[in-house]
């Protein structure tokens, strides 16, 4: 019986599933070097006066503590222990992008059709908030936004359904490489329950041959649909965001889902009509005489600011940098140069894209700070305004962890900037 429970990390999920465990009479112990009210160090002669060891999400491989218990049987993540205790079903998803946009979709098409329904995970709200609560029944749906670092510590982890949405180029900077991030994403397979659907889209087929999806169980959709056919067929509403790209990959996954678990068609029309993508995903800001501003600071990855700009009508002018993750400034500006106008680059990989896209002889301009960008963005921008329609994109890319907290608080940064500079610069 465990009776003394190491938990680390103090935030959101550390404190949901210790006050958890708390409940069952176990005592806790919360661990986090940055917390001056938790226990700040571990040494290998304490691990001893525990039972269990719970991890919050964000603790990667190659943290100390990780590495201290690498080789013990008695460790979870957070999501792990919960759903030992949680009673209904688990739909998980996982995926590098649109995981988010798909685990909500999901929640709310299954509550149009009666069900009931909760999003947790990744998206921000640990699973274990619900299991001393009156939603914790066996009628109960979980959808689930399962991270690669959740993926990891998933003993104790069964999923009613797994959706992977795409894979890409990211979290190098907690993997050694690219397959390691893979194989954590791949490992959820695992806890699938028998005869549970397994859907991919058939861009993985670029990491694994089909064949390999086919004998691990997975329904392999074809991204290579027509929008229009959905349309006719009372599907997908035409003014949804699910009819743009990249949004569209996203709905036919759901689709796919939606006709297994038996989800009629008028509920996927009507929920993908009101349907919005979170505020910080892609969303356009303000629209000027000749231009468009764009709120994009989820975007931390390559594959999302190519679906950005592809996604986009006007010229470009693109302002991303942040903190690295570990892939490559130079592929970086390679693969987006081709999309985007002019370039303004922050933070600390800024200089390093800078001279990638001066390279690839692209106007480039790089300030050190996100705000002295934005402020030379829109200077070029008043220069610009006889020369045909302007999107201004702010889908940075990568990590928000040099300057920022977090995509929500560098997103809430560019927004009062760049409001405070069009107030500042009348004529526009």
């Amino acid at each position: 019986m465990i009776k003394r429970i190491a938990v680390f990390g103090a935030g959101v999920s550390g404190q949901s599933v210790a006050k958890l465990a708390r409940s069952e009479d176990v005592s806790v112990t919360i661990f986090d070097e940055h917390k001056t009210n938790t226990k700040q160090s571990l040494s290998l002669s304490e691990l001893e006066d525990f039972d269990h060891f719970i991890f919050s999400p964000g603790f990667n491989q190659k943290h100390k503590w990780r590495l201290m218990l690498q080789n013990n049987i008695n460790v979870q993540g957070e999501l792990a222990y919960a759903s030992e205790r949680w009673k209904g079903k688990i739909f998980g998803i996982t995926g590098t992008n649109g995981k988010t946009s798909v685990t909500r979709f999901i929640k709310e098409i299954l509550e149009v059709s009666g069900k009931e329904a909760y999003a947790v995970g990744n998206i921000g709200i640990p699973l274990s908030n619900l299991i001393n609560t009156s939603a914790n029944h066996p009628n109960s749906i979980a959808v689930c936004e399962i991270s690669s670092f959740q993926a990891e510590l998933k003993e104790g982890l069964f999923l009613d359904a797994l959706i992977w949405t795409n894979f890409s180029e990211d979290h190098l900077d907690s993997y050694s490489n690219i397959e390691a991030y893979f194989q954590a994403k791949l490992s959820l397979v695992n806890c699938l329950k028998k005869d549970a659907p397994f859907i991919v889209g058939d861009t993985l087929l670029i990491y694994k041959s089909r064949g390999y999806w086919k004998d691990i169980g997975a329904k392999i959709i074809s991204m290579d649909t027509d929008i229009n056919k959905l349309v006719r067929d009372n599907k997908l509403h035409m003014k949804s965001i699910f009819a743009k790209f990249p949004q569209f990959f996203n709905f036919l996954l759901v689709l796919s889902f939606a006709e297994i678990i038996g989800i009629e068609d008028s509920i996927l029309l009507k929920c993908s009509k009101r349907f919005s993508l979170d505020y910080f995903r892609l969303t356009k800001i303000h629209k000027g005489s000749f231009f468009n501003i764009w709120q994009d600071s989820k975007a931390t990855n390559l594959a999302a600011v190519i679906g950005a700009v592809k996604s986009m009508n006007g010229r470009i002018f693109w302002i991303g940098g942040g903190a690295s993750k570990g892939s490559s400034t130079e592929k970086f500006a390679e693969e987006i140069a081709p999309y985007v106008d002019q370039v303004f680059t922050y933070g600390s990989v800024g200089e390093s894209l800078e001279g990638h896209f001066k390279n690839l002889t692209k106007p480039v301009e790089f300030r050190e700070e996100l705000v002295d960008c934005i402020r030379v963005c829109v200077r070029n921008l008043m220069l610009e305004g006889d020369k045909g329609k302007i999107e201004v994109l702010f889908s940075p890319g990568f990590s928000s962890f040099d300057q920022f907290s977090s995509y929500k608080v560098r997103g809430k940064f560019f927004e009062r900037t760049i409001f405070s500079l069009l107030k500042e610069y009348s004529c526009l």
